[in-house]
């Protein structure tokens, strides 16, 4: 029988040497190392490996990124993929479990642990991928979708760059309300997941805007970030009855904001 082959992408040399001599441990196994995302993607130009066990948090290109890419290709979009990382955040594993993998381990990894996921995919290895199939078929019959309400065209385009490139979601975004809630009260409307919408806007503030979506059964379910640079307490009482899910305070680090974006959507 001819060997399946293992690529393991992680920048750390122990960590390699450890998942090498487990992996290698099974039979009909041969394992390829990579410290470099990109050395990796390269190689996978010429070559497909059968499965890969990936890090999470490498430098130039992180992990996420490549599990993101090889699910959009033809060639590896239902390839085995096991997770074995040093992220620990909530944001990452949520991510990756939207874009599918086959197990997930944490430092210090157990070697039985290990082997167990490692053995279980070579021997399904053909239904596994059935199921990374008809896994990412239902994710992507649905796109996540995210909505920016806010008169400021910079901030607009700072989560535009966030949905879009970071977590490589569908985004459209508005800067006046009463054109965003004409958009959502159309019959032809595509899911909206979720809202960010300023508290200060010309024409209607976020809470009348907010109050009308809710008025609509269509949008109840919809989650909503409230983003201001005022510290209001009545608008943030009057935001909090209605519902919402975070705040976004003006100015905002961008890593924050991709904190709270992702902890909605996901959690």
């Amino acid at each position: 029988m001819k060997k399946k082959i293992v690529f393991i992408l992680d920048s750390d040399k122990y960590h390699r040497s450890k998942f090498k001599r487990v992996i290698e441990s099974i039979s009909d196994l041969e394992v390829r190392e990579f410290e470099s995302s990109l050395l990796m993607l390269h190689v996978m130009k010429t070559f497909i490996p059968d499965m890969i066990i990936l890090e999470l948090q490498m430098p130039v290109v992180n992990g996420l990124s490549v599990l993101q890419y090889l699910r959009s290709q033809e060639e590896t979009a239902t390839m085995p993929i096991v997770i074995c990382t040093n992220d620990y955040s909530i944001e990452s594993r949520n991510i990756a479990d939207s874009l599918g993998h086959n197990g997930i381990h944490y430092q210090p990894i157990q070697d039985v642990d290990f082997m167990k996921t490692v053995q279980a995919i070579v021997n399904n290895y053909d239904s596994i991928r059935e199921h990374n199939a008809e896994f990412l078929t239902v994710s992507k019959s649905q796109p996540q979708r995210i909505m920016s309400v806010d008169d400021e065209m910079a901030i607009r385009l700072i989560f535009r760059n966030i949905v879009t490139h970071k977590m490589q979601l569908d985004f459209i975004d508005f800067s006046n309300p009463i054109a965003a809630l004409d958009y959502i009260q159309s019959p032809n409307l595509e899911h909206i997941d979720l809202i960010i919408v300023d508290m200060k806007m010309p024409d209607m503030d976020g809470v009348t805007f907010l109050k009308k979506i809710r008025e609509l059964e269509h949008c109840k379910h919809i989650k909503v970030i409230a983003c201001t640079a005022e510290n209001d307490i009545t608008t943030i009482q009057e935001f909090l009855k209605l519902g919402i899910v975070d705040f976004l305070a003006k100015p905002f680090d961008q890593e924050v904001a991709l904190k709270k974006i992702t902890n909605a959507i996901y959690c």
